[in-house]
């Protein structure tokens, strides 16, 4: 059952010492180079770290690193915790915005729903590890044919 909807919106950085990521088709590219985004969910972090589970997740990090991985998915609680692990080992990131069905049907939820991803948008754009976001929005097929797809379409 696939009920998961993934919208990536790539965020072009300006620092130097990181050049920016450019979507080209199916693929990305750094420098003119095909970059391949291979990226690892750290469901398992809490919201907040103390200074030895920031330790223990960079040791950790840096095995995935070293194991070829290249960018993390976050949550949107997350995010600000492990943020700054994340440059400091080497990894992009994508912060995954979570967003219910029935707020994009309603204009009133939509409106509030899209100014709590802008807060965060705007809270987290220029960290240097930030590549993009994705928004999960589960709508199963049940639910789909009973609002209908035109429906959702224009609500999107």
């Amino acid at each position: 059952m696939a009920q998961l909807w993934l919208y990536v919106s790539i965020v072009l950085q300006d620092e130097p010492s990181r050049p920016a990521i450019l979507a080209q088709g199916k693929f990305f590219s750094r420098a003119g180079q095909k970059f391949f985004l291979k990226a690892m969910r750290l469901a398992d972090v809490p919201p907040t770290l103390d200074l030895s589970q920031k330790l223990l997740l960079r040791y950790r990090l840096e095995g995935l690193y070293e194991a070829h991985s290249t960018a993390l998915v976050l949550n949107e609680t997350q995010a600000e915790s492990v943020l700054d692990l994340a440059t400091y080992t080497g990894f992009h990131a994508l912060v995954e915005l979570a967003v219910k069905p029935e707020e994009l049907l309603d204009n009133a939820r939509a409106r509030e729903a899209m100014g709590r991803i802008a807060h965060i948008v705007k809270s987290l754009r220029n960290h240097p590890s930030l590549i993009g976001y994705l928004i999960d929005c589960p709508i199963v097929p049940d639910q789909l044919r009973l609002m209908g797809v035109e429906r959702v379409r224009r609500h999107r």
